[in-house]
C-alpha cells in the first residue's frame, strides 16, 4: 500500500551522510530502517552519531533536529580495513584494487540512490495544487510578455527589461502574480513534507528557489 505524506506543519529535518555517496536532508518522521535501506541502497543500515563517542542510534524518535548523522551498511564495512595496521600492511597493488572496487560500488550506488529517491518523492508527495505541474502559458504568463516574444518585436521585448545593476543584470516580469503565489505555496508545501533532498541542492539563502528546482527536477514538472 502506498503511503503518502500529508503536510500539516513544517517537518523537523536532520542530515544524513553516507560514505562516499553524498548526503540527504530528510524529515525525522521518515527515518526508519526500511527507508534508510531504500534511500541509501544498503543492507542492514546502521545510523550513528558524528561525534567522538560513536554510538549506533537505536531509537529514531530521539534524533535531534538539524543534527548530522552517518549511515553505514555491510558493504561500507567490508570495503574498509579493520585496523590502521592492516591498511599499512597492504601492498600498493592491493590498496589500488581496494580503492577501485570502492569507487565502482559507490558510483553504481549513487546512481541507484538518485533513481530511488525520485521514485520515493513521486510516490509519497501530495501536491497542494496539482494544476501547477501542468504549465499553461495562457494563464501563467503575462499576456503582454507572450505577445512581445512571439511577435519578435525587439523594442517591445526590451521594454520589459529593468536594469538592476551597472554590471548589466536585468529583471523582467514574465509570470502572473497568481502563478507566483501558487508556486511559492507549492514549494512551501514540499518543504513541510520532510521528503529527502540531496544536500547539494539545498542552497542556503536561496532555499525557496532551490526547492522549486528540486520539485521541477524530482516530479518531472510538465513532463
Amino acid at each position: 500500500e502506498t503511503q503518502t505524506i500529508t503536510m500539516t506543519q513544517k517537518a523537523e529535518y536532520i542530515y544524513i551522510e553516507s560514505l562516499g555517496c553524498g548526503s540527504l536532508r530528510i524529515g525525522k518522521n521518515l527515518v526508519n530502517k526500511e527507508n534508510l535501506q531504500k534511500l541509501f541502497q544498503i543492507e542492514d543500515p546502521v545510523l550513528i552519531e558524528k561525534s567522538e563517542n560513536v554510538e549506533e542510534i537505536q531509537d529514531f524518535s530521539k534524533l535531534e533536529s538539524k543534527r548530522t548523522y552517518m549511515v553505514l551498511g555491510e558493504d561500507d564495512i567490508e570495503d574498509t580495513p579493520a585496523t590502521e595496521g592492516e591498511f599499512q600492511e597492504m601492498t600498493e597493488e592491493e590498496r589500488h584494487e581496494m580503492n577501485h572496487r570502492f569507487q565502482d560500488r559507490k558510483a553504481l550506488r549513487t546512481m541507484n540512490m538518485e533513481k530511488v529517491r525520485r521514485e520515493f518523492i513521486k510516490e509519497k508527495y501530495v501536491p497542494k495544487d496539482p494544476k501547477i505541474f501542468k504549465f499553461d502559458e495562457k494563464t501563467d504568463l503575462i499576456p503582454e510578455f507572450v505577445e512581445a516574444v512571439k511577435g519578435g518585436d525587439k523594442e517591445k521585448i526590451m521594454s520589459f527589461l529593468k536594469k538592476e545593476t551597472d554590471t548589466k543584470i536585468y529583471s523582467f516580469k514574465m509570470f502572473t502574480e497568481d502563478f507566483c503565489t501558487r508556486l511559492i505555496d507549492e514549494v512551501d508545501n514540499f518543504e513541510r513534507s520532510g521528503l529527502p533532498v540531496m544536500v547539494s541542492f539545498y542552497l542556503f539563502g536561496f532555499h525557496r528557489f532551490s526547492h522549486w528546482m528540486i520539485l521541477k527536477k524530482e516530479t518531472q514538472f510538465n513532463e
